[in-house]
């Protein structure tokens, strides 16, 4: 855990300065200790000096203190720890440090103004000239995978991208409570309710599509209608359902309440938009046959869905899935590859390629070890890699290749985690009937409960996965069957072991 925390790149604090960002990552590094780590650990981890270190621990002392007294770092005598008591988020902590970046300034600004002058900029944010310059191609660099930039003091690209980018920059970047403060407006309440679009909505959702109407309302206000880009957005086609008819009027009746001049071409932006944030409440029917139909408009996202789909179904543990599962992974699997066709980019405040791979293996090693986790996972990879390739996308683009790989394996796991299959394991203990069925129930509670088991008493005319016994001894009926002795119902490294073999057992079946 030491030896990684200090390669953890954060592409949302690449806006931060270098000394913040090492902060957040012994903040992030302490929240995962039970107890306290040595400064001298926490220097080695970060290959800094101690001093360093100390100085550290002091800037976050400071820093925490303006969060309130539930989150705190304390260091006696060289013993550092984080202390928490409730009512405060990571996401807290990430804004403190966020809002107060010049990288972050400069956007914010961007996002509020056409554009800017450097020296009265400069002079706001109470940084010189060219560190302002300097600051600005960092941004540059971290804006690239989004295909948009900063040009002669302006922001330039499509605007599909540019308010993807936002949208993740302000939803990520900052606590809900604040966005929700930032862009309540009863007029979005209204025209959720007409038609009672409201309904075809998540709860999340609700939020979301509030602060991405503030966000458009500050994008239109601070831009001329000539500078903005829709034409590259190559989504053209929102759909023929009935609430889209009705979607379109509601925003045309948004767009007139707070004065802005209506294009069509906003419909398609916004439905986009719901689709890959998730916002639409698939449980309802409109909403379901809306994003189910996806497939059928983009032909290349039903080769990517058929993809996945017939890959987990030659997993023969999946092939016992019910089909509702299939028909939920499609809706998932729609949203997921629209987002990867018609949008570049991605953010995050805690995503690397680390920490990507190390969620998959974390996911699917709950059905397998070693080895066969590791195969899921290359599976997993495979899929993104042909994904890339179909929609020839570079996969350079690690942060988008990272999410979907993280969506890959949870749907994976679910997968596995939703298939009615499961292992027969017979029970064989030297034991009267009464006391037989509490130590099968004693087994049962240690097993691991992401592999779905039947545990039943030995009888030698059927056919079992394992047989689990007490004594060894011969059983020819069942040739095939792996037999796993028990040392003692006490000792605690037989249920490790037993829930290896388990695993192993398990993923047997799992073969491609």
């Amino acid at each position: 855990m030491l030896e990684e925390a200090g390669e953890v790149q954060l592409k949302l604090f690449e806006l931060l300065d270098h000394s913040d960002v090492r902060q957040i990552k012994m903040i992030q590094l302490l929240s995962k200790q039970r107890g306290s780590l040595t400064v001298n650990q926490i220097a080695k981890t970060f290959a800094i000096n101690v001093s360093t270190v100390r100085e550290d621990i002091k800037l976050i002392a400071f820093n925490l203190k303006a969060l309130g007294p539930k989150l705190a770092v304390v260091n006696i005598d060289g013993e550092v720890s984080l202390l928490h008591s409730g009512d405060v988020s990571f996401s807290d902590v990430y804004y403190h440090y966020l809002h107060k970046s010049v990288k972050y300034q400069v956007l914010i600004y961007l996002l509020n103004h056409r554009q800017f002058k450097i020296q009265r900029l400069a002079d706001r944010l109470s940084v010189s000239t060219s560190t302002l310059i300097r600051r600005i191609r960092e941004i540059n660099r971290s804006l690239a995978e989004f295909n948009i930039g900063i040009k002669n003091t302006q922001l330039f690209g499509c605007e599909a991208q540019i308010r993807y980018f936002y949208f993740q920059l302000l939803w990520l970047g900052r606590p809900i409570q604040v966005n929700r403060f930032e862009y309540a407006d009863d007029r979005v309440a209204q025209l959720l309710k007409m038609g009672n679009f409201e309904s075809l909505l998540t709860e999340t959702g609700k939020v979301m599509l509030t602060v991405y109407f503030g966000l458009v309302k500050q994008r239109l206000t601070a831009v001329r209608d000539g500078d903005i880009d829709y034409e590259s957005f190559n989504f053209r086609n929102a759909g023929n359902a009935p609430f889209i008819k009705q979607f379109s009027d509601n925003l045309q009746h948004y767009f007139h309440q707070v004065h802005l001049s209506w294009d069509a071409r906003e419909l398609n932006q916004a439905v986009g938009f719901l689709v890959i944030h998730f916002c639409f409440n698939t449980d309802e029917p409109s909403a379901r046959q809306f994003v189910g139909h996806l497939s059928l408009q983009f032909p290349k996202i039903d080769t990517l869905n058929r993809r996945f789909i017939r890959t987990v179904g030659r997993i023969p543990l999946a092939a016992g899935l019910p089909s509702t599962f299939t028909e939920e992974t499609k809706l998932s699997l729609s949203q997921i590859h629209f987002c990867l066709a018609f949008y570049r980019g991605a953010l995050s405040p805690d995503i690397s390629s680390v920490a990507a791979k190390a969620f998959a293996e974390d996911e699917l090693s709950r059905f397998s070890d070693g080895q066969a986790a590791n195969e899921l996972v290359q599976k997993c990879y495979q899929l993104c890699e042909e994904a890339f390739h179909t929609l020839a996308i570079s996969a350079q683009d690690s942060d988008k290749f990272d999410k979907i790989l993280m969506r890959y394996a949870v749907i994976v796991n679910m997968a596995l985690g939703s298939s009615n299959s499961y292992l027969t394991i017979a029970c064989d203990f030297n034991l009267e009937q009464i006391l037989n069925t509490a130590a099968i129930a004693r087994v049962g509670a240690h097993i691991n409960q992401h592999i779905k088991v039947s545990l039943q008493p030995y009888e030698a005319d059927q056919n079992y996965d394992l047989i689990i016994t007490d004594q060894m001894k011969p059983y020819p009926h069942h040739d095939h069957s792996r037999v796993f002795v028990l040392l003692g119902m006490d000792y605690g490294p037989d249920f490790t072991a037993l829930n290896q073999v388990l695993k192993q057992l398990y993923f047997d079946k799992l073969q491609f």
